[in-house]
């Protein structure tokens, strides 16, 4: 539909005189109105705009078949982040053994009590939203294991992390949109690693329901074209894959009433999950994660 047509049809829905729907986006900060209703995948930029991100493609490729360490964060974010991350290695390269874990507090980025147990045999970290700022633990296991570390995140840069991590963020300056979170900025690094060794971009696209999942749950700036984009199409029938979202979405159907919206997201489905990560014992927390990664049913 073009824009004249649009508008035409538009007009006609709302008050002659006053066009409320304008009024409410105009005063939200949205400019565009045709374009912010009509987004597509025109509205996304390319993965290889981010700082860093040839490098880390190149470390992840050069550990494949190796174990790998996950730091999953303790959000829905974080979960969709690591179960991302975890479902796309294992995707691209079955054989590599990838170890995920957390740790059961409110607390953010790696520590080398996560890893000390088991780190003769790692190859590779990677701290999936979060890290940005964790220079002092990223320094002290580069220093006495020598790990690569790799940061998939969207919180505030402290640039001296880069000495010791391979930094990828969507608020490095670099990349046009910073309001992606942390399972966004995941979608961009597998969409990268799939452009540059040919693996087929549906792979990456399998995992959208968890892209839109964890965007609307850390309340990411929806008024962002392409935050918007990657959201909406993770929202669709078709690209609705994860058993669990599926099974919380049955049991509750009545709370859903408009179907799979953002907002159902936000006010449903997010806050159960959040609510085992805030007050769930060890073994309810994994099941979760293990249930998001489709290990249990």
């Amino acid at each position: 539909m073009d824009r004249l047509l649009w508008k035409t049809i538009h007009k006609c829905e709302f008050n002659k005189e006053d066009d409320f729907l304008e009024r409410i986006l105009t005063q939200a900060g949205i400019e565009d109105i045709y374009e912010f209703l009509n987004v597509n995948k025109k509205n996304t930029h390319d993965p290889f705009l981010f700082r860093n991100m040839d490098e880390g493609i190149e470390l992840l490729h050069s550990k494949l078949g190796g174990t790998i360490f996950i730091k999953r964060d303790t959000d829905v974010d974080g979960l969709t982040s690591s179960s991302y991350t975890k479902g796309f290695i294992h995707d691209i390269s079955p054989e590599t053994n990838v170890i995920c874990t957390t740790t059961y507090a409110k607390e953010h980025g790696i520590f080398l009590s996560d890893i000390e147990d088991i780190v003769n045999t790692l190859d590779l970290i990677i701290i999936p939203d979060a890290g940005s700022s964790s220079v002092e633990e990223c320094k002290e296991i580069i220093e006495k294991y020598n790990i690569p570390i790799l940061i998939l995140d969207h919180h505030e840069i402290n640039e001296e992390v880069m000495k010791y991590a391979t930094l990828i963020n969507c608020t490095d300056g670099c990349y046009p949109n910073p309001t992606l979170s942390g399972v966004g900025v995941v979608h961009k690094f597998a969409l990268a690693y799939a452009k540059k060794y040919g693996v087929k971009e549906e792979i990456c696209n399998y995992y959208l329901d968890l892209v839109a999942l964890g965007m609307i749950a850390d309340s990411m700036d929806m008024r962002n074209l392409e935050t918007r984009y990657y959201t909406l199409e993770g929202l669709k029938e078709e690209n609705r894959h994860n058993l669990l979202i599926k099974e919380i979405a049955a049991r509750y159907e009545d709370e859903l009433k408009l179907g799979h919206t953002m907002k159902n997201y936000g006010w449903v489905i997010a806050p159960k999950m959040n609510a085992v990560v805030r007050y769930g014992n060890v073994e309810e927390q994994n099941n979760l994660f293990r249930a998001l990664c489709d290990e249990i049913e």
